[in-house]
């Protein structure tokens, strides 16, 4: 019966990140994050999943594999999400499934998947839950002109400040103020006049804008700043790539744009 369940074994790991692998290949991708679209990088995934204390590699199939999830457990905020999305070739069943195990094991707990924008991917997940973001992503791998430092990088007591307003500006999002100062040591937050703010995550040489957010109101020319002067910032700490994004659609679009980063694709966000 398809079922999930944990896994314990070591020696199927291997079987197991082969099966992602293919999944991933048949499919052209797999959900976020990006790097999981890689072998290597996907199989340091599932094997950092594999040996975390929390997080756990669910696999349907004894023999022969149905499904996997690699699922990022946050206990304390009662938070699961996928990573690398589902990987199976019956995406219902194996939602439904993945649901039912949530539901058993782990009550009440937030489940978030994030997938590219394919059609055949958002037909199924609206069955299951509510779409609760949609995003353009950008990539640059280095700055193609000198942008001005016109930000100032702030520490935790002085983000500590805008706590409150961060919360208000960003409603519903898992990353609240509370568990970025929480988890301080991976983000740098900068600030434009005194005012907009954008929070930037590093991970090794890479580094994600998390969020550009205008509590005085949103400007083109403010964005323009903020972004250009983030861009700046990071690449001058040492990084080989940064990702942005940003809703479709908007004035923020053009602006990543002319500042040199390239389209690689979009973002859609469930809450099952």
């Amino acid at each position: 019966m398809f079922r999930f369940s944990p896994l314990h074994a070591i020696d199927r790991l291997s079987q197991v990140i082969d099966f992602c692998w293919e999944q991933t290949k048949k499919n052209g991708y797999a959900g976020y994050p990006v790097a999981v679209w890689e072998k290597d990088q996907l199989t340091d995934y599932v094997t950092r999943t594999f040996h975390h204390t929390t997080d756990q590699i669910l696999v349907a199939g004894d023999r022969t594999i149905d499904a996997v999830v690699c699922l990022m457990v946050d206990e304390i905020h009662n938070y699961l999400q996928t990573i690398g999305g589902v990987y199976s070739n019956q995406l219902g069943t194996a939602l439904a499934k993945l649901e039912s195990y949530r539901d058993e094991f782990y009550p009440g707990y937030m489940l978030l998947i994030g997938y590219p924008n394919k059609t055949e991917v958002r037909q199924v997940m609206e069955q299951f839950g509510n779409l609760i973001e949609e995003l353009n992503f950008y990539r640059l791998d280095e700055m193609t002109e000198d942008l001005p430092g016109v930000v100032s990088q702030l520490s935790r007591e002085e983000f500590f400040r805008l706590a409150q307003i961060h919360d208000r500006l960003n409603p519903g999002v898992y990353w609240t103020a509370e568990r970025i100062l929480d988890r301080w040591q991976i983000w740098q937050v900068y600030q434009l006049d005194g005012s907009a703010y954008s929070l930037v995550r590093q991970s090794q040489n890479t580094a994600e804008i998390y969020t550009l957010s205008f509590p005085d109101g949103f400007s083109r020319e403010i964005a323009g700043r903020l972004l250009s002067g983030t861009t700046y910032e990071v690449f001058r700490h040492g990084v080989d790539q940064l990702i942005s994004s940003c809703e479709p659609g908007g004035a923020l679009d053009q602006i990543h744009r002319e500042l040199g980063y390239q389209a690689t694709g979009d973002y859609i966000l469930f809450s099952i």
